[in-house]
């Protein structure tokens, strides 16, 4: 089993479905609040709720536009919440970052997996029956 980028073959795979699993629970943690119908809980949230979503579905695609897109996203996020004073995740982001940061990486994987040349089936000299 070759190593396709920085990751064996198989565990690429693994770290987008757990890119997008995290993002998809994300998405529902934050649909909470306007579950719940708590003040404040507006039609932002909805936007927040359906990027996450979408973002989600493209990193079990395996997309590395995506992926780049939800690591960038996290990270825009994280900086957000700090500069307004929200909740602090605290220690929590390091491994949501990581996790996201993996998601990348398996998807540079997938990708130049996919592009490497696929060896050819030797044919047969002669051809046909004789």
């Amino acid at each position: 089993m070759p190593n396709s980028f920085l990751i064996p073959d198989g565990q690429a795979r693994l770290f987008t479905r757990l890119a997008g699993g995290l993002a998809a629970l994300t998405a529902l943690i934050t649909s909470v609040p306007m579950v719940a119908g708590w003040s404040g809980a507006g039609r932002w949230l909805l936007i927040d709720v359906a990027i996450l979503l979408g973002l989600a579905y493209g990193m079990f695609r395996g997309s590395v536009a995506i992926a780049i897109t939800l690591f960038i996203y996290f990270v825009g996020n994280q900086f957000y919440v700090h500069q307004a004073g929200g909740v602090k995740a605290g220690l929590l982001s390091i491994p949501c970052g990581a996790i996201y940061l993996m998601g990348v990486v398996g998807a540079l994987s997938l990708r130049r997996q996919a592009k490497a040349p696929q060896p050819q089936l030797a044919t047969g000299g002669g051809g046909g029956a004789q």
